[in-house]
């Protein structure tokens, strides 16, 4: 009798290829869950610091479209200032506005008006942004060197400490 042997996998083999096929599908779906969420954190953080970049441009283009000097009034907290100014930047399209930088309960608000904004005027009209959270610490600061006997150089420096940030920039007197 001639015995004649067929190639074929043995059930051992098969079931061994089985699991190591197995694990390789499982590793891969950790490393791509993994991946999945830290892009989903980047993206958060990406979005969080671009929000805060528009919020900054905005105070930015306050100062810089400054009419007149500004207000500082800081009598109630020495580390937290309340900014009175005139500018042409809006954004709400008025021509001339009057806005109001003020920090009530952590939060730095963003007060707009056609006219001008002080703590016992509340029946006008006027629009509200809430910019930063968890605020502790809001301070602008004017430098008026002179560098020569004509030309005074105003220079404002706001700087916003929050818990999580700290967020200073410069705007160059013109």
């Amino acid at each position: 009798m001639n015995t004649y042997k067929t190639p074929a996998f043995t059930i051992m083999e098969l079931l061994i290829s089985v699991i190591i096929i197995g694990m390789i599908f499982t590793f891969s779906f950790q490393v791509f869950n993994y991946t999945k969420t830290n892009q989903n954190n980047i993206n958060r953080s990406i979005q969080k610091n671009s929000t805060d970049s528009m919020k900054i441009k905005l105070m930015y283009m306050d100062i810089v479209n400054m009419k007149k000097k500004f207000e500082i009034n800081n009598k109630f907290n020495q580390d937290l200032d309340i900014i009175y100014l005139q500018t042409t930047n809006s954004m709400y399209k008025r021509d001339y506005s009057f806005v109001v930088y003020k920090v009530v309960d952590e939060k730095l608000y963003r007060v707009e008006s056609s006219n001008k904004l002080r703590d016992d005027k509340f029946g006008m009209k006027k629009d509200i942004d809430m910019l930063f959270d968890e605020v502790e610490i809001f301070k602008v600061y004017e430098d008026t060197t002179k560098h020569n006997t004509t030309q005074t150089n105003k220079n404002k420096l706001v700087f916003l400490k929050t818990k999580t940030n700290l967020i200073r920039f410069e705007v160059a007197g013109i």
